[in-house]
């Protein structure tokens, strides 16, 4: 109603309607939040689709949710992550989520002409997972409260108002991405000075494919006693008999084809528009009939460029490897650095 599907307007009808959306908005979230947490209680934790994004898109897409807010209170967000940093592994709409919780916080603890600020503080000591920081310029957090902050339900008494607002269930939820994601996020502030949250997220590379996604699938193989695949797909040039890398518009088209393929289970990794990895939960002879499928379908399918071949090879758990440790090394012949 509010993009006018059913006709004009007046004013009146436009406030209202716009009322009622964000509380709508709200109560969704809640109850996915709850949703979340209810997994995470029965032992099933988050479930997380990794894969390689820029983190200043999914910055950008947390920060329009706030235009109106960001305007209604004279609030500057200022998105200081260089594009050009590396890629990371991580689920792209959970990380929209951190960034929604964490930017709103800071929308609600700011008073007008403020400013909040997301940038990157550099990579880890062993440069496998990138910094980041959400600083505002609000009313800080108390140091009684600093601790408790990403307790469940914990709300504390950091308001401009002293009107407590929210279920205390946000920075929860956050904490609980990250860790999920193998990170870490802590808190920084000096009550009256604003406040700051600082977390970290794996860079993408083939150290953090091992440790984010092969290992725990490969775990979970192992205890359900069901067989383990990767299936690596190349791209070749005809004409130079070389790994071909594909233009950004192929590239697309090829990631688009391999989602609709590939059961929700399994995982699609891809790597440098030139390789990608297929982690499935399937034994050695269904594994190729997905290498072979995926073939067919991205030649026949046009997905391609004229003049570039489709490889796919597999490797399998515990048809080829008979033990988990013989797999993991046998995998690095597959999950190389191109």
């Amino acid at each position: 109603m509010l993009e006018g599907h059913v006709g004009a307007l007046t004013e009146d009808q436009r406030e209202y309607l716009g009322i009622a959306n964000k509380n709508i908005i709200r109560l969704t979230n809640l109850i996915e939040t709850l949703l979340d947490f209810s997994r995470i209680e029965s032992g099933k934790g988050l479930k997380l689709r990794l894969e390689p994004t820029r983190l200043m898109e999914v910055a950008e897409d947390a920060i329009m949710t706030f235009s109106q807010q960001l305007e209604e209170k004279k609030i500057t967000l200022e998105n200081q992550l260089d594009p050009d940093i590396p890629p990371v592994l991580i689920d792209r709409n959970r990380m929209v989520e951190v960034f929604i919780n964490l930017i709103g916080n800071g929308i609600k603890f700011t008073p007008p002409g403020g400013r909040i600020i997301i940038d990157s503080k550099g990579l880890t000591e062993k440069r496998d997972y990138l910094k980041i920081v959400v600083a505002d310029t609000g009313v800080g957090i108390s140091p009684e409260d600093l601790p408790k902050i990403f307790d469940r339900f914990y709300q504390g008494g950091r308001t401009q108002t002293g009107v407590i607002t929210g279920t205390g269930l946000g920075l929860a939820i956050t904490k609980e991405i990250i860790e999920g994601h193998q990170g870490y996020i802590h808190a920084e502030s000096k009550f009256g000075s604003g406040a700051s949250f600082v977390f970290t997220l794996p860079i993408f590379g083939i150290e953090t494919i091992y440790h984010l996604l092969l290992y725990p699938m490969l775990e979970e193989a192992d205890k359900d006693k069901s067989p383990f695949s990767l299936i690596r797909v190349d791209f070749w040039d005809q004409r130079t008999k070389r790994e071909s890398m594909l233009n950004p518009e192929s590239w697309e088209g090829v990631m688009y084809a391999l989602q609709k393929m590939i059961r929700s289970v399994d995982t699609v990794v891809p790597f440098q528009n030139k390789v990608v990895y297929i982690f499935s939960f399937n034994d050695k002879k269904l594994a190729k009939e997905i290498g072979d499928r995926v073939q067919v379908k991205l030649i026949q399918g046009n997905y391609i460029p004229k003049g570039i071949d489709v490889q796919a090879r597999t490797y399998s758990f515990p048809k080829e490897a008979h033990t988990k440790e013989e797999f993991l090394k046998g995998c690095r012949l597959f999950l190389r650095e191109d």
